[in-house]
């Protein structure tokens, strides 16, 4: 029987049976908690996340015109440049 789990794990290319393995064993967990441990720490609260010149977090998916004015903004306090 073909789970919901085991066709998006084939969808992105993903072996399902050691995907379906791995959840249920839960092999990863402290590499998942790891990782959201450190995303809260930096201030991320949603996906995708983007830090700019290691100052400017946008979090979450914004209009690419948030993303240029990070960006500008970045440039312009002199912690990337726009080469």
């Amino acid at each position: 029987m073909t789970t919901l789990r085991s066709t998006i794990a084939s969808g992105i290319g993903l072996d399902p049976v050691d995907f379906l393995a791995a959840v249920q064993t839960g092999a990863h967990r402290a590499e998942v908690q790891a990782d959201l441990d450190e995303a809260r720490a930096l201030g991320i609260s949603g996906v995708p996340a983007m830090i700019f010149g290691e100052r400017f977090l946008v979090s979450g998916a914004q209009p690419v015109d948030v993303l240029r004015r990070a960006a500008d903004e970045c440039i312009a306090q002199g912690y990337a440049s726009a080469d």
